[in-house]
């Protein structure tokens, strides 16, 4: 068949290097794409961090945080059941100083009320490794 396509055989392989900084921090996710969830997974692993729970939605993440204490809560704001503003503002109620890193399209209220309620950082989509991995050290080395 000339002319015709074939599929090539030749995967992409990505190779990141990551260097961790000898913080081994207990993380918790939240997002309702369990890829997304599988990537920040294997991120923060290859950073040196535990992840000490997930959630797919803002219900399982309420239920969740409370009994892991996280250091660090990595929440999406679009999520189908429960906005994850929702979540943080829950969290905030009773752990006033919890270190929440938010990740949200490109929406001015949505980053004006992040801020007011005191997430720790705020990461707008879409972003590269650099800049999840920086957000991430940034929220971590933040005061409470």
């Amino acid at each position: 068949m000339e002319g015709a396509r074939r599929k090539s055989s030749i995967r992409r392989t990505c190779f990141i290097f990551i260097e961790g900084e000898g913080n081994n921090a207990k993380i918790m996710i939240v997002d309702d794409y369990r890829s997304v969830r599988l990537l920040y997974r294997e991120i923060l692993s290859l950073m040196g961090h535990e992840i000490v729970a997930e959630a797919g939605n803002g219900y399982d993440a309420l239920a969740s945080y409370f009994q892991c204490s996280p250091d660090l809560l990595i929440i999406e704001h679009h999520m189908k059941t429960m906005k994850g503003m929702d979540v943080v503002r829950e969290i905030k109620k009773r752990d006033r100083n919890a270190k929440i890193l938010m990740c949200v399209s490109n929406s001015k209220e949505i980053l004006a009320e992040a801020s007011k309620l005191g997430v720790t950082d705020i990461l707008t989509k879409p972003f590269s490794v650099d800049s999840f991995i920086h957000s991430v050290n940034k929220a971590l080395q933040s005061e409470d």
